[in-house]
């Protein structure tokens, strides 16, 4: 464990037998004691994130476990934090089908917005009161919430004591690799230090977007070029 390792926290969701997984990558800003990084973490998705999560799912949805695991430079097996069964707290009129999701995409450059500095979250277990009316896509007012869950979402956050600080990143493991690889540094490419894990000058995640498509596992609908989006900056904490 060091500065600038990442660290992957993976909420864990049930529903109508449809399993989930939202996962936020976590730099390492300033290490103080390696011995409770991934306890800051977990306790961080426990009862920062997932409580975040819960009024934007319907009760049928179930939030099993929080785990935390290494993802650069090593991959380690996941630390676990079993909970009781917590569901969401959005009571539901007609719930949407499993399959159903809605997806947002996490930038962290809106410049040079490329597959390696980019992430997407499924959202699924959402009521059909937040659909517009005879309509495909969801209601504004549900994605302005998951807007502001983005936004309220703490960017950099302090674990036990302010002991060790994190900061909320995009990562990219390919960006990564190469930025390590001996062959690509002999083929003329460039070492940053330390990586930026798919971005310049900084990973952090500054941007979301969503067109607010019901999307679903089975086909991809195909994309309009004349379509709305919600979208919002993400604020980033000194």
């Amino acid at each position: 464990m060091a500065v600038d390792d990442v660290y992957s926290v993976d909420i864990h969701m049930t529903y109508q037998q449809n399993p989930n997984i939202m996962c936020f990558n976590y730099r390492v800003k300033v290490e103080t004691d390696p011995t409770i990084v991934i306890s800051d973490l977990i306790t961080q998705g426990d009862t920062t994130i997932k409580a975040a999560l819960l009024p934007l799912h319907v009760t049928t949805v179930l939030f099993p476990c929080v785990t935390v695991r290494q993802i650069w430079p090593n991959n380690s097996l996941p630390e676990i934090k079993a909970t009781a069964a917590i569901v969401g707290t959005r009571t539901p009129t007609t719930a949407l089908p499993g399959q159903c999701s809605n997806v947002w995409t996490l930038f962290s450059d809106k410049l040079n917005p490329t597959a390696r500095n980019r992430g997407r979250d499924f959202w699924f277990g959402q009521d059909c009161a937040d659909l517009v009316a005879n309509g495909a896509n969801y209601d504004q007012a549900w994605l302005d919430a998951v807007a502001a869950f983005y936004v309220a979402l703490d960017q950099d956050f302090s674990g036990a004591g302010g002991a060790n600080d994190f900061e909320w990143c995009i990562f990219s493991r390919t960006q990564a690799v190469e930025n390590v690889d001996p062959q690509f540094v002999s083929n003329g490419g460039a070492v940053p230090d330390p990586p930026t894990f798919g971005n310049e000058p900084a990973p952090t995640v500054i941007f979301v977007r969503s067109d607010g498509l019901v999307r679903t596992q089975r086909r991809r609908q195909p994309e309009d070029p004349c379509a709305e989006f919600t979208e919002d900056d993400v604020p980033v904490s000194a």
